[in-house]
């Protein structure tokens, strides 16, 4: 129940953060596209100048008296058309408004940086909190947790040393036996079966366990050697009784005067 708590404590943690993260790049997108919009042409493109355009000059060559200027005329101002003359404008009013604005410098000056969130770093701060802090929980909860595994480890490591030390008999003579099985006793739980090919070859299966789970099956030649580790009840089916040994640690293990092909070793512990 502790691990799926401080597994729980994990996804939150993990879930916290990438939501935080998902929510400043949201908010960091927002203020590039708002910096992103396009600009007011009438702040790009000066206003057209209300004077007519001038014709042309000419020389003085010092005749013809003394020259008199023209007086210019007025400007003429369309009603239809808006006109910014001067950028300081009396407050409230719509020039000042529209004077209040950057202009085009300023506002490509802007683009070419990162937008900066205001209080990102605070935000970024306080997700990191969090994360240490939900870590810190789930690293107690994992070393307190742990104590009950230690126990139990513990008390089988001795079981399994008190039933070792019974001392193995010269030889394992059979309790039950007929004419395809005998039935013999071990004083431990965990036992080494070593079976010895003589004479000829001799077909061998090791099944370990209640149910008979197959160890090993295959032909043991002339002089070899097949030997396994057996834990709890086992069956050694021997195709040729006569043409194999058997020992069991290092005591040898008696076969019944009568045996048939093939023949079965049950070998049940008593420790």
């Amino acid at each position: 129940m502790r691990h799926v708590v401080a597994v729980a404590l994990v996804a939150l943690a993990v879930l916290a953060v990438v939501v935080a993260g998902l929510r400043f790049r949201k908010l960091r997108r927002d203020e590039v596209r708002r910096m992103a919009r396009p600009l007011d042409r009438r702040l790009v493109t000066p206003p057209p100048s209300p004077y007519r355009p001038s014709r042309g000059f000419r020389l003085l060559d010092g005749e013809g008296g003394e020259f008199v200027r023209p007086t210019p005329e007025r400007p003429r101002l369309e009603a239809s058309q808006e006109y910014v003359f001067s950028e300081l404008s009396a407050p409230g009013t719509e020039d000042s408004i529209r004077s209040g604005r950057h202009d085009a410098q300023w506002a490509l000056s802007r683009a070419g940086h990162r937008a900066q969130l205001p209080g990102a770093g605070a935000r970024v701060l306080v997700a990191i909190v969090i994360a240490v802090a939900v870590v810190g929980a789930v690293g107690y909860a994992l070393r307190h947790g742990g104590h009950p595994t230690t126990t139990t480890t513990t008390t089988t490591t001795t079981t399994t040393s008190s039933t070792t030390t019974t001392s193995p008999p010269a030889a394992f003579s059979p309790v039950t036996s007929s004419a395809t099985t005998a039935t013999y006793h071990v004083p431990a739980t965990s036992y080494r079966v070593t079976v010895t090919g003589v004479g000829a070859p001799v077909w061998t299966v090791y099944e370990m366990g209640t149910k008979n789970t197959l160890e090993f099956q295959g032909r043991v030649n002339v002089g070899a050697v097949e030997a396994l580790t057996m834990t709890g009840p086992s069956r050694i089916t021997l195709g040729s009784p006569r043409h194999a040994t058997v020992t069991v640690g290092s005591s040898p293990v008696v076969l019944p005067s009568v045996v048939s092909s093939p023949f079965t070793l049950v070998f049940t512990p008593t420790g």
